[in-house]
C-alpha cells in the first residue's frame, strides 16, 4: 500500500512540475515576461506538489519518507498509567 501512495505522489510531483511550465515554454513572444511567467509558475507547481506529497506522506505518520517518533504518545502514556 506504500508503495501505491509513493507511486501517486511521485506521478503527482511529476506532473504538476513539468507539464505547467511545458506548455508555457512553447510561446516565443515577449520572451522576457514568458520566463518571468514560467518560473512563477514553476514555483507555484513545487509548491503545490510538495503540499500535495506532505499531505499523502502524513496519512501514514509512523512509515514513510517522513516520519514521527513515538516517544511523546509513549511518555504520555506511561504518566497516565501512574
Amino acid at each position: 500500500m506504500s508503495s501505491l501512495r509513493a507511486l501517486t505522489a511521485t506521478l503527482t510531483l511529476s506532473c504538476l512540475l513539468l507539464a505547467t511550465p511545458a506548455a508555457w515554454a512553447a510561446d516565443d513572444s515577449e520572451k522576457e515576461l514568458a520566463k518571468k511567467v514560467i518560473a512563477s509558475l514553476f514555483v507555484s507547481a513545487l509548491s503545490v506538489s510538495g503540499a500535495i506529497f506532505l499531505i499523502l506522506e502524513m496519512y501514514a505518520p509512523y512509515a514513510g519518507l517522513v516520519q514521527i517518533s513515538n516517544a511523546p504518545l509513549l511518555a504520555a502514556l506511561a504518566q497516565l498509567g501512574q
